[in-house]
């Protein structure tokens, strides 16, 4: 099931700011995103990467968690998720790493060709999928927030580039050197 969808700001902060710590999201970036979304400088479309009892059965799994060591990293509902992850891309042929170093980063799963990259629950420094796209270029980004208690299924929000987000972001950055330059030669000056 894919559902293309059009989100708020609220759909935004609820997608990378998942689960215990979802109180703690990037005002500017969640905006920053959502600009980039409504500005059709990135797609976003939602599907199902399992039912939350696939979920649930594998956070109960001490075995399951402990066995896939190179999972490790984050609770068990993180690990969970990444296990969730590594099962709806195999089921497409397409082999992975776990917390493998892409970018500057360790994401959570990542396809062995780099084209596919996975970040699980809530997502410290969401703003590293622009990172991801700009300098790794990926193909895709898929976001899979922790379930909110009232969901059957896992849902998995894959973000994909349109060409003029690396003009975009390249323009932007250019911007942001130029003010940042003249406040330190403001300051050289006095």
């Amino acid at each position: 099931m894919t559902d293309r969808m059009q989100q708020t700001k609220e759909d935004v902060r609820n997608i990378f700011f998942s689960g215990s710590h979802a109180f703690r999201s990037d005002e500017e970036l969640v905006g920053k995103l959502h600009f980039l979304l409504t500005e059709h400088y990135l797609s976003c479309e939602r599907f199902t990467i399992g039912n939350k009892e696939d979920f649930f059965s594998l956070c109960d799994d001490a075995e399951k968690i402990i066995i896939r060591d190179e999972a490790a990293g984050g609770s068990t509902g993180h690990v969970a998720l990444k296990l969730l992850a590594e099962r709806y891309l195999n089921s497409f042929g397409i082999t992975v790493y776990f917390e493998h170093s892409f970018c500057g980063y360790y994401p959570d799963v990542i396809s062995t060709d780099l084209q596919t990259v996975v970040e699980c629950g809530h997502t410290n420094n969401a703003d590293k999928i622009l990172v991801y796209f700009t300098q790794g270029h990926i193909a895709e980004l898929i976001q899979i927030p922790y379930p909110a208690d009232d969901d059957t299924r896992i849902y998995g929000y894959r973000f994909t580039a349109h060409k003029d987000l690396y003009g975009f972001l390249n323009t932007e950055f250019e911007e942001q050197k130029k003010v940042i330059l003249k406040i330190v030669n403001r300051r050289r000056d006095t």
